[in-house]
């Protein structure tokens, strides 16, 4: 019996049932079916909140609508990676490919050329944003020197081996998908990412890169949160970020700041303040904590707790508000409060900053 004969509450527990793999494959069937399983996506899609492109070369790549590593519904793997599986030729997304089905124990798999992994993906990617949309998150991470070019990726891990090759390998991919929510880099001594066009424009960044030069990302940051580990950072460069917020010459939509500096740098606090509109609570005094959650990387999933509080705080002139402080010999960090001074105060004096 067709599956369009049932009634709609039938179709629906139908649908529910059936894995994304399964309707992907269902959707092959006939036009008409395709039509069918498209439109009782519009209901089916919610339940796909995220899918995740895990690359680990291009001719590599699993796809899952989870964060666990190995649970996939699709891969992509060069021909001769084959083995004992038998594939069978046919017509998938509109490519003549050969394929393995899913089985209990593996996923559905489909084989390319050497090569021809990108282009594969490309194609897989752009059927799931028309077949389940874009309220769906498509999130990646790359465990290689190779980043596809994919479009809608609003988050990614990228870990980059070859410096000399990382700039031009991130900069190809911002242009497919530009301003990114977030993206935490892992890159080689030397790669010089600072300077991709975008890259500044990435709302969260996470940077770790021993001997990255922090000046240049603090001075052209436009997003809300930058962590930058082992940088290179001068006073001078710090001077400037902290009387530039106080002045709204900028940084009007960043809330947090967290360096650490490389073993080669030290900064002078009291060089700093010394430049700066500093305010103080009494040294006796409880100082404000401002907790936050912040999602450090995707894979291994990571979301750290984070209390931050100060004895010091800068005012913005424009409106009044107040941001945290705390400059050390090898780190900075700054949290923007989101309410002018005399709210802040009166909160603290009221221990609703505990």
């Amino acid at each position: 019996m067709k599956i369009s004969k049932f009634p709609w509450v039938v179709q629906k527990e139908i649908l529910r049932s059936m894995q994304l793999i399964e309707l992907i494959l269902l959707s092959f069937c006939s036009r008409k079916l395709r039509d069918f399983v498209e439109n009782m996506m519009k209901w089916k899609s919610s339940k796909f909140e995220l899918i995740v492109y895990h690359c680990w070369s291009s001719d590599n790549t699993g796809i899952a609508i989870t964060y666990k590593e190995g649970e996939f519904f699709l891969r992509i793997r060069v021909k001769s990676r084959i083995g004992d599986r038998i594939p069978i030729q046919m017509n998938f997304m509109g490519m003549d490919v050969q394929c393995c089905m899913p089985t209990e124990s593996e996923e559905c798999t489909l084989y390319c050329d050497e090569g021809k992994g990108e282009a594969i993906l490309q194609t897989v990617h752009n059927f799931l944003l028309s077949f389940i949309g874009l309220k769906t998150e498509y999130e990646l991470i790359t465990h290689c020197n190779y980043i596809p070019r994919l479009t809608n990726i609003r988050s990614s891990q990228q870990c980059i081996l070859d410096y000399k090759t990382a700039a031009s390998q991130l900069s190809s991919f911002l242009s497919y998908s530009p301003f990114p929510e977030f993206l935490c880099l892992f890159a080689t001594r030397g790669s010089n990412l600072e300077n991709v066009p975008g890259l500044a424009e990435t709302q969260v960044l996470n940077y770790w890169i021993d001997g990255s030069k922090g000046d240049e990302f603090l001075a052209n940051f436009k997003g809300r949160e930058l962590h930058v580990y082992k940088g290179e950072l001068s006073d001078s460069t710090v001077i400037q970020f902290l009387n530039d917020w106080i002045s709204n010459y900028g940084y009007q939509k960043l809330n947090v700041v967290r360096m650490t500096v490389d073993e080669e740098c030290e900064l002078h606090p009291e060089v700093i303040m010394s430049q700066c509109s500093f305010k103080q609570f009494h040294s006796m005094d409880t100082f404000p904590i401002y907790r936050r959650t912040q999602r450090l990387r995707i894979l291994p999933l990571v979301l750290n707790s984070c209390d931050f509080s100060s004895q010091f705080y800068i005012v913005r002139k424009s409106d009044g508000y107040v941001a945290s402080v705390k400059v050390e010999s090898k780190s900075l960090t700054f949290t923007a409060w989101n309410m002018n001074e005399k709210q802040f105060l009166e909160k603290h004096a009221n221990k609703m900053l505990q």
